[in-house]
């Protein structure tokens, strides 16, 4: 059997991962982002340089959902809910992506 070397999880089960690890039990969470943009010139060689940006994501985390600032439910998790939920066994992931790797 192939060894499995990549696991991918939707934006909702990263939200859903980080509030479990951080302990959150209650409150309705989304996930933010922040990313830097470095500019520059880009290309193959010298001679075909461009003017462009780079996007660097700089770290990811979760929000607490104000009642003044409503997000879409698609995007919030409610930690007493998830607190609720049996844990599943850590022996099957959710979800996993095999990719094959070449040398």
């Amino acid at each position: 059997m192939p060894e499995i070397n990549q696991y991918v999880v939707s934006p909702r089960e990263l939200t859903e991962l980080i509030v479990k690890s951080s302990g959150v039990r209650d409150g309705r969470w989304f996930l933010v982002a922040n990313f830097g943009f470095a500019p520059g010139n880009f290309g193959p060689n010298q001679s075909q340089l461009a003017p462009g940006v780079a996007v660097i994501l700089q770290n990811m985390g979760i929000q607490r959902e104000l009642p003044e600032m409503r997000m879409p439910a698609e995007l919030v998790v409610d930690a007493a809910k998830l607190a609720q939920q049996p844990r599943e066994p850590s022996q099957k992931p959710a979800r996993t992506t095999r990719t094959k790797t070449s040398t």
